[in-house]
Formats: structure tokens, sequence, C-alpha cells
């Protein structure tokens, strides 16, 4: 499904690999750095948790006035409504992969956001 999808388009199986690996190989870290690491981790779930609620709270508002949206100046309002949802999807996919790091080891495609890749590095340095 979906979910199997983006596991193989933000390559969760090689960042968990290369984690993994860091970890293992990176000399003893203090604890203190390994709290703020995991403070930081739940801070960026929590963020990301609000991002996608606020998704989900338009496109819920969207599908509920969607036959209004369509009917309202065609062809002009189908072409707004099929790029608003293609923004959206783009969207969350991006942003999704901002959070992850992905696309390389080195901070990714899109990186306004210090992603998980990102805090584990800097933990272990």
């Amino acid at each position: 499904g979906v979910e199997d999808l983006l596991k193989r388009l933000y390559g969760f199986d090689a960042a968990k690999t290369r984690l993994r690996a860091a970890i293992q190989a990176a000399p003893a870290t203090s604890e203190a750095k390994m709290d703020d690491a995991a403070k930081s981790l739940m801070s960026l779930e929590t963020k990301f948790s609000k991002q996608m609620d606020i998704i989900e709270r338009v496109a819920w508002l969207v599908n509920r006035i969607h036959g209004w949206l369509w009917t309202a100046a065609p062809p002009w309002s189908q072409l707004g409504v099929t790029l608003g949802y293609m923004s959206a999807t783009a969207y969350v996919v991006f942003s999704g992969g901002d959070y992850a790091d992905w696309g390389d080891e080195d901070g990714g495609l899109v990186n306004f956001v210090p992603g998980i890749e990102s805090i584990v590095a800097d933990a272990l340095r």
C-alpha cells in the first residue's frame, strides 16, 4: 500500500542500516546528548503529527465541499481542485521526506527541519 511505497521512496531500510552502523561505530556518548536527541526526536514527531493533522482537516473540508467546488466555474474550478489535491499530496510527500532526511546522508532533498538522521548524527558527535 501507500505505507510500503513511502518506505521505499524515503529509503527507510537504508536509513535504518546507516543509523545502526553509525550508532554501533560511534564512541561512547554522554547520557545528556542522548537525552537531548531523544527529546528532539519526540519534538520532531509532534511537529510532524501537527502538520499532518492540519492537512487532514483541510482535506476533510475540501471533501465536504468538493461537489460545490467542482461545479463552481468549469473547467477552471475542476483544474483548481485537481491542482489543489496534487499540491497537497506533493506537500505531504516532501514534508515527510524532510523529516526523514530523505534523499541522501547529507541532509536530504529538502532540508527545512533537522530530520531523524541529522538529530542522531549530532548526538553521536
